[in-house]
């Protein structure tokens, strides 16, 4: 059966990073700031690159998620790997990503206590590697599965431009909408009780971000923030507790990434400019 997986504390913040040369505009600080929208990057398309974290101490992992990438066919594997010795002579493939934009996640099949985890680039990118987001950790499954499927919606941001010769342009912030998920549970008052701890309290009612795998046997991962919630509420009485039915609805709404920037006429003549410059329409993307 298909679970619903989260992840609510990365064990990268706190942590001790290093990789193969960054981008001094895109340090790895922003691999676990929390803003997808910020990402890190190399500072060249290298072979073989590398992003090393050491946890301090051996810390229990399961989960490894990349969210808001630009890795491309030059890239022919992501592979996850642990360490006893900051990779000096322990170096274990524990596993080898399906690259999938722009977001994937691998799961062990259990967890492995390790001191030092890292990512590996096999080949080279067209451009240097872009990363909005990572998450480390320990992935959780509810006790309580969402009722049917989880309603999605898309959201798309958008900036629209009118020039001084009257041509209007849509600015699009990424090619990928980000999605808002909608999950409703249904259940006894404590299972639900349950849900609302492991997801909506343990987030800080939203304020601290999570990643949210909507089914383990699916390879869709989101990383943003729960937006709100509606109060459990009881749908069916009775005379015996144990027969009453409850519902409980939470709202994750994914972080935007900063992937590509594109431009779209909606009149006249449109290009597509690289990030930073002015496209001919005159928006500055």
């Amino acid at each position: 059966m298909a679970n619903l997986l989260y992840v609510v504390t990365n064990l990268l913040d706190g942590s001790t990073m290093s990789s193969s040369a960054e981008d001094a505009l895109f340090p790895r600080a922003n691999l676990y700031d929390g803003f997808p929208s910020r990402p890190f990057k190399f500072a060249v398309a290298g072979l073989n690159q590398v992003i090393i974290t050491n946890l301090g101490s051996a810390k229990s992992v399961d989960f490894c998620s990349i969210h808001g990438h630009n890795i491309d066919s030059g890239i022919t594997a992501v592979q996850f790997r642990s360490s006893t010795d900051n990779f000096s002579s322990s170096n274990d493939l524990e596993a080898t990503f399906t690259v999938r934009t722009p977001a994937m996640y691998v799961r062990l099949s259990a967890p492995k206590s390790r001191r030092y985890w890292g990512l590996q680039f096999v080949g080279t990118n067209s451009v240097p590697v872009q990363i909005g987001e990572i998450v480390l950790g320990l992935a959780d499954t509810l006790t309580v599965e969402p009722r049917h499927e989880i309603e999605t919606r898309e959201r798309r941001a958008q900036i629209r431009n009118r020039t001084s010769a009257g041509e209007l342009s849509v600015v699009n912030l990424t090619d990928f909408a980000t999605k808002e998920l909608i999950m409703t549970f249904r259940g006894s008052y404590t299972a639900l009780e349950d849900v609302r701890d492991s997801l909506w309290a343990a987030t800080d009612h939203g304020a601290d971000p999570c990643v949210i795998v909507p089914s383990d046997d699916r390879p869709e991962v989101h990383f943003g923030h729960f937006q709100g919630e509606l109060p459990i509420s009881r749908l069916f009485a009775s005379a015996t507790a144990a027969k009453e039915l409850y519902e409980y609805e939470l709202t994750f709404q994914e972080s935007a990434f900063a992937v590509a920037i594109s431009v779209s006429p909606l009149y006249g003549a449109g290009t597509v400019a690289a990030a930073g410059t002015a496209s001919a329409d005159g928006v500055v993307v």
